[in-house]
């Protein structure tokens, strides 16, 4: 380059800013073998358009407690759904997400006498099965 400010502004610390502190951090914060093969997205942490980083666990506590409050939220659900299956006597029961609406229990139109108040109208229905949110769930 014949231009001494062109120089210049192409210098780290002088023109251009020195980053490789800022990228030796995020070169470290993810797993980036498991983000690549994922297409971005990490299993079980985000929901996302395939394009997610994922900080690792230990580098971002609010995202960390986040994803215990949600461990912790399923298990709840699927401790409730395991409880319903006693309470209907129906083992088939499920969770569906349908027209945005997640967590809706599926149950089949035979056991649907057998369906609790709590669980209030079917939010979604087929011939075959009727879907409920019921409170319980709705208030996870």
């Amino acid at each position: 380059l014949h231009s001494q400010r062109l120089r210049d502004l192409l210098s780290l610390g002088k023109g251009f800013p020195d980053m490789r502190a800022q990228l030796a951090y995020f070169a470290g914060a993810f797993t980036h073998d498991e983000t690549a093969k994922s297409g971005g997205k990490m299993k079980g942490k985000a929901k996302g358009n395939g394009h997610d980083f994922v900080p690792l666990s230990g580098i971002d506590e609010q995202y960390d407690e986040l994803c215990r409050e949600m461990t912790e939220i399923e298990r709840n659900l699927d401790d409730y759904l395991q409880a319903q299956k006693t309470v209907l006597q129906c083992s088939n029961l499920f969770y569906a997400d349908v027209s945005n609406r997640p967590y809706q229990i599926v149950v089949p139109r035979m056991q649907a006498r057998c369906v609790p108040p709590e669980y209030g109208q079917p939010v979604s229905q087929t011939k075959d099965v009727l879907r409920f949110q019921p409170c319980f769930v709705r208030s996870q």
